[in-house]
């Protein structure tokens, strides 16, 4: 017996011992790209940044050479994707992963406009970078072309008109070159579409939409004359007219192209406009109207660099209502009344500005809330005060109303118009001013 045992040890032991050492195969990761460099061909570049041929279509086969599934990315040095779907033989659904031996054929659209740097021509080289598992691999793919001129060239400047008064007597009218850099005449085709409709952002287009978005139609006009064709090394001029049939802001573009399935790149022009009140009295300044649909506030201004802040971007989220209303300028006397401007401090939930006409509301937020609002200026500009009973406005001024959002964040919204402060009201926002129709102050007509 104990011979036995020691037998079935022994061979417990050298079974035991040899599953320990056996070999493992180790998973492989290779994947083979054909082709290696991508040709692009002759692409047209422009002299401006983001502009130029908008996308052309490659073609690379991709196979898995290795022994575990890969998934894939891609990136260029100017954009990235986090994944991909391509195509294997014999398999009708997009892929995310193939398997080892499969391959599949990847198409992408390389966009040469982020490619190329502006104005600079002849050849050029990128990488497209295929990424594998997250980075545990990347092939590189060289993209090569040549740069040239664009065909048809147009000053994409954006058309700004400003702010421009109702009562305007005269069309304003803005050109901008096109310019024909072949040996052959090109014919373009102009096409333009505004919008801008403050009412029209419903699911469905209500009366006031639809007025609205006929006055924005007939407020701008767009002529090629000139432009039919274009001869060869030759330029012509695109005139864009604007005359504000209504008082809101007004946005659009008109694009330029060649004949159709020509080369000619297609390009835009940005246009943008303000319809503002008629200016019936001399002297008065435009206060314009803002909103951030993230936060749901509304802000208020007359100053040209806070205007300027605000349109460019520098103040994430903020654009135009296309609401506005005049004023007068700070320090103007003359029985007016000077408007307090507050800032509320975002340590105390707030992050909001307040406006007020009243002398002894302002001194009340002063010394009641000194941690919570501080005071930015006495005078941002002047308007009347209302009767603090009747709320009657002063002959040759109408009224402006104040609407509050009631939360913690305190924010407040100033119109002229009836109609915006009974959407606000119903809407939960409080009414805040003097009379039974609550009017905060009086604006100059």
């Amino acid at each position: 017996m104990p011979t036995q045992a020691r037998l079935v040890c022994s061979l417990l032991f050298a079974f035991t011992a040899f599953v320990a050492v056996a070999p493992h195969a180790v998973a492989t990761t290779a994947l083979a790209v054909t082709p290696t460099v991508v040709n692009l061909g002759t692409l047209q570049n422009s002299t401006r940044s983001g502009e130029g041929q908008s996308h052309v279509g490659i073609a690379i086969t991709l196979t898995n050479t290795g022994t575990s599934d890969v998934s894939f990315g891609y990136a260029l040095p100017e954009f990235s994707y986090p994944a991909f779907v391509c195509a294997v033989a014999g398999d009708p659904t997009l892929r995310f992963v193939i398997h080892p031996g499969e391959a599949c054929l990847f198409q992408p659209d390389i966009m040469p406009w982020q490619l190329m740097a502006p104005g600079v021509y002849g050849p050029g080289t990128s990488t497209l970078n295929i990424v594998v598992n997250g980075g545990q691999l990347v092939v590189p793919v060289t993209l090569t072309w040549t740069a040239i001129p664009l065909l048809l060239a147009v000053d994409t400047t954006v058309a700004a008109f400003g702010d421009v008064p109702l009562n305007t007597a005269a069309t304003i009218t803005l050109f901008r070159e096109v310019r024909n850099n072949t040996a052959s005449p090109i014919d373009i085709r102009v096409e333009a579409a505004f919008g801008g409709a403050p009412d029209c952002s419903g699911r469905f287009a209500t009366a006031i939409c639809l007025d609205e978005t006929r006055q924005v139609q007939e407020s701008f006009s767009v002529g090629d004359t000139g432009c039919h064709p274009i001869p060869a090394m030759s330029s012509c001029q695109i005139s864009i007219s604007f005359l504000p049939k209504a008082a809101f802001r007004m946005d659009g573009y008109v694009q330029v192209s060649g004949p159709p399935s020509s080369a000619v790149v297609s390009q835009t022009i940005p246009v943008s406009a303000m319809g503002a009140p008629p200016q019936t009295t001399a002297g008065t300044t435009l206060a314009v109207e803002y909103v951030n649909q993230a936060l749901g506030h509304y802000f208020l201004t007359t100053n040209p660099a806070e205007k300027s802040l605000l349109e460019t971007g520098y103040f994430t989220g903020w654009m135009r209502t296309g609401r506005s209303f005049w004023v007068l300028p700070g320090g103007s006397g003359a029985g007016s009344s000077p408007v307090c401007r507050f800032y509320g401090r975002p340590e105390a939930g707030l992050d909001s500005h307040f406006f007020s006409a009243s002398p002894d509301e302002c001194a009340a937020v002063r010394h009641r809330y000194p941690l919570a609002w501080e005071l930015e200026s006495n005078d941002v500009f002047n308007v009347y005060l209302p009767d603090p009973v009747t709320g009657a406005c002063p002959s040759g001024s109408k009224v402006v109303f104040r609407l509050y959002n009631g939360k913690p964040d305190a924010n407040h919204r100033y119109t002229t118009l009836l109609d915006v402060r009974d959407s606000m009201i119903a809407a939960g926002w409080i009414a805040e001013g003097y009379g039974p129709n609550r009017v905060a102050m009086c604006a100059p007509q």
